[in-house]
C-alpha cells in the first residue's frame, strides 16, 4: 500500500475510530485533510485502493507480525458485502454521482489526528529500531506516497514525541493490544532526542 507505514496503519486504525464509535467516518477524514494537510482522508483511500485490497495486506501484517495488528471488523464486514469502494460503486462513500466525495472542512479533531499519528509514528519508530528503514526513507516514501506534506518526522516533533509516546500508553492500557504498545525507540525519541536529532542512535540500541 503506497506510503507505508503510515497508510496502512493509519487506515486499520481510522476503522477502529469508527468501529469503535469514537469518531464518524466523516470525522476522521476530516481530521486527516484539514488537521494534517494529507490529500485524501482515509476513507477516500480506502475507497480508492480497494477495500478488499487493503484487508489483504493487513491481513499480511496480521501473519508477519502477530496478534493485535488483526483488521478492523468494519473494513471485514466491507469486503463480505462486496462494498470494495470505487470499483464496485460503494464503499464508505457512495459514487453513483460520477465519484466526488466531499469531507467537511470543520468535523475533524485534533484529537482524531493526534490519534493516527501516533500509531503512524509508532510503527516508523519499529522498522527504524529492527533496521528495516530510516527516519529519511519512511519520510521520502509517506511524502511521495501518501502526499504528506513534511514527511512523518515533522509531523511528530510537531505534535511532540512525548505527547505522542503518552497517547500509546493510554491507548495500550485502555485496549490492551500490542499494536499501540510504544517501541522502546519511540520512547527513547519521547525522552531524549530533539526533533533535530532523532535520527542520532541511543546507547543500548533501543
Amino acid at each position: 500500500m503506497r506510503g507505508e507505514p503510515g497508510t496502512r496503519s493509519d487506515v486499520n486504525e481510522a476503522a477502529w475510530l469508527v468501529e469503535t464509535e469514537t469518531a464518524t467516518v466523516a470525522e476522521v477524514d476530516s481530521a486527516v485533510k484539514f488537521e494534517l494537510g494529507l490529500p485524501m482522508g482515509c476513507f477516500e483511500l480506502l475507497d480508492q485502493i480497494g477495500i478488499d485490497v487493503a484487508v489483504d495486506l493487513i491481513r499480511y501484517t496480521e501473519q508477519a507480525i502477530g496478534a493485535g495488528y488483526e483488521p478492523c471488523p468494519t473494513l471485514v464486514e466491507k469486503v463480505s458485502n462486496e462494498a470494495y469502494g470505487q470499483k464496485s460503486g460503494e464503499g464508505f462513500y457512495h459514487y453513483d454521482d460520477g465519484g466526488k466525495v466531499e469531507v467537511p472542512a470543520d468535523a475533524g479533531t485534533d484529537e482524531i489526528a493526534s490519534r493516527l499519528v501516533a500509531v503512524a509514528v509508532n510503527e516508523a519508530a519499529k522498522l527504524v529500531v529492527n533496521d528495516v528503514s530510516t527516519l529519511d526513507n519512511i519520510d521520502e516514501a509517506v511524502i511521495l506516497g501518501a502526499g504528506f506534506p513534511d514527511g512523518l518526522t515533522a509531523l511528530a516533533a510537531e505534535r511532540g514525541f512525548d505527547r505522542i509516546y503518552e497517547t500509546l500508553q493510554k491507548l495500550a492500557e485502555e485496549t490492551h493490544k500490542s499494536r499501540y504498545e510504544p517501541s522502546p525507540r519511540l520512547a527513547y525519541w519521547a525522552r531524549d532526542v530533539s526533533s533535530e536529532s532523532v535520527e542520532a542512535e541511543p546507547d543500548g540500541g533501543v
